[in-house]
Formats: C-alpha cells, sequence, structure tokens
C-alpha cells in the first residue's frame, strides 16, 4: 500500500463561472465520508435522488473548501466570507459551479478512491462511493 507524505499535495484551484475561484484541500478520505453524510442525510430528508447527489458534491466541497474570490452576497454584491454553509449553497445554487467542482475535483477523487480499494467502477446511477439508500 502506497500513501502520501503530509503536505506532498498542494491545495488546488478551480475557476468557476462569472468570474469566481474556489481553493480546495487535496482529495482525501474526509471528503468522501462528508460527501456520503450528505448524501444519505438528503435521501432521509426524503430528497430525491438528484438532490442526494448533488448533495453528496457539496458535503466534500464542503469540507475540503479552504479560500475563494469572486464570491458576492446575492442581493447586496458585497463579498462573502467563506463558510462550509456558503460553500454547500453555492454548489447547490449553482448549476455551473456544482458542473465545475464536480468535474474537476469529486469525480477524480471518488475515482482515486476506486483505484486505492481496487474497485471497479460504480454503474451509472450507482450511489456515490458506498454512501448507504437507507431512509
Amino acid at each position: 500500500m502506497k500513501i502520501r507524505k503530509p503536505g506532498a499535495e498542494a491545495p488546488i484551484t478551480i475557476d468557476l463561472p462569472e468570474g469566481a475561484s474556489i481553493t480546495l484541500r487535496p482529495w482525501r478520505s474526509a471528503a468522501l465520508a462528508a460527501g456520503q453524510a450528505a448524501f444519505n442525510v438528503a435521501l432521509q430528508a426524503g430528497l430525491s435522488r438528484a438532490d442526494a447527489t448533488v448533495a453528496f458534491s457539496a458535503g466534500a466541497v464542503a469540507w475540503a473548501a479552504i479560500d475563494w474570490s469572486g464570491m458576492e452576497d446575492f442581493d447586496t454584491g458585497e463579498p462573502l466570507p467563506i463558510s462550509p454553509e456558503m460553500v454547500e449553497q453555492l454548489v447547490i445554487q449553482d448549476a455551473g459551479a456544482f458542473s465545475e467542482l464536480d468535474e474537476k475535483y469529486v469525480l477524480p477523487g471518488l475515482r482515486r478512491e476506486q483505484e486505492k480499494n481496487g474497485s471497479a467502477p460504480s454503474p451509472v446511477g450507482g450511489t456515490p462511493a458506498g454512501a448507504t439508500t437507507d431512509a
């Protein structure tokens, strides 16, 4: 088994629509756990599978987010400080941000998890990374 030394991977910055950007910690098992927890909470709340899938990504990205720029309050235009709750809202409310973050952070992270666990990718429509579907 191979592991990386602490600090071996630098945070990554992902450009988002409208000139915004977000800086994320490298993918870790905690990102997977945060995503799974958010997925399960969404299903238990009676949300659709699509909503739960977005919640998975929002949970993983909220765990990873350490900085952002170009984020403003919708009503006032004032800059918004970063917080897990605001990051979740970004992913949930903005389809462009969701797509960028899913493509460049969440899905590559899930592929890494599959590779290190020696498992095949989940079939299309499968549950994200082992999240349970118990309601």
